[in-house]
């Protein structure tokens, strides 16, 4: 049984192509930080080095994490239509 929760944050497309985008948005968005950062020098001082690093091994993080996330909610999408398609040819 689907209740409104599974629904609105469950597998679904909506939160599959959502998730797409504000992926997009998020790396698109820090990188321009990052970018802005550098041009105003931080990469001339130890910390910010570090903390770009840091960056680099997070922003890593977080595309494992959404590829994993992906792959799985494509996983229950295909295999939901493959459910629907063998109801409908019976």
């Amino acid at each position: 049984m689907k209740t409104w929760k599974t629904k609105l944050f469950g597998d679904n497309r909506f939160n599959f192509y959502g998730w797409i985008v504000v992926g997009l948005l998020i790396c698109g968005s820090s990188l321009w930080y990052v970018v802005r950062a550098i041009k105003l020098g931080a990469g001339r001082s130890p910390t910010g080095l570090l903390l770009m690093a840091i960056y680099f091994v997070l922003i890593g993080h977080f595309g494992i994490a959404l590829t994993n996330y992906h792959s799985r909610v494509a996983k229950t999408l295909e295999s939901e239509e493959q459910e629907k398609d063998s109801k409908q040819s019976d």
